[in-house]
């Protein structure tokens, strides 16, 4: 995706905010990360996030079919949101959040403000979510924000937003 349209957007959460993500986020990241290591490995996942270098992480903020997004709390990193391009109205999402910022609707806010923007730039018509069978504080949240299930390989459930369009 091009990052000279990448947007900063306020969520619905006072001081939450998104920027485009750059390379020049990865030690902010990486230290948010190393924080977080027991949190976000607990559903079997994140396992390479939290083995990525600093380089690592800031090689795959620049792959051209992603968004990438940090998510900002009173200007300091709290995680991260992705905005991966499938087709051309076809998108998924990837997101994580450190443990000192859990459980305080961070990510949800997060999420509906990527999917809304989604919806208007350039008008989404499917978004989808790979979730860990395990993670359920991620099933609930796609569940609330109107995602079913539509696979489930061994690995992870696939959740799919149909939009509507209006």
């Amino acid at each position: 995706m091009d990052p000279d349209k990448a947007v900063s957007m306020q969520t619905n959460i006072n001081g939450l905010a998104l920027g485009p993500a750059t390379a020049a986020d990865a030690a902010a990241i990486c230290s948010v990360v190393a924080a977080s290591h027991e949190h976000l490995t607990q559903h079997d996942d994140y396992h390479d996030l939290v083995a990525a270098s600093e380089a690592d992480i800031a090689a795959e903020i620049t792959v051209d079919t992603q968004q990438p997004f940090v998510m900002c709390h009173d200007g300091t990193i709290v995680g991260t949101i992705y905005r991966m391009l499938y087709q051309s109205t076809v998108f998924g999402l990837g997101y994580w959040i450190g443990a000192a910022f859990a459980s305080r609707g961070f990510t949800r806010a997060a999420v509906e403000t990527v999917i809304q923007h989604a919806i208007a730039n350039p008008g989404a018509t499917e978004i989808w979510a790979g979730i860990k069978h395990a993670n359920t504080p991620s099933i609930r949240l796609m569940t609330r924000l109107g995602f079913k299930l539509a696979r489930e390989p061994n690995t992870h459930l696939s959740y799919c937003l149909t939009v509507q369009a209006d």
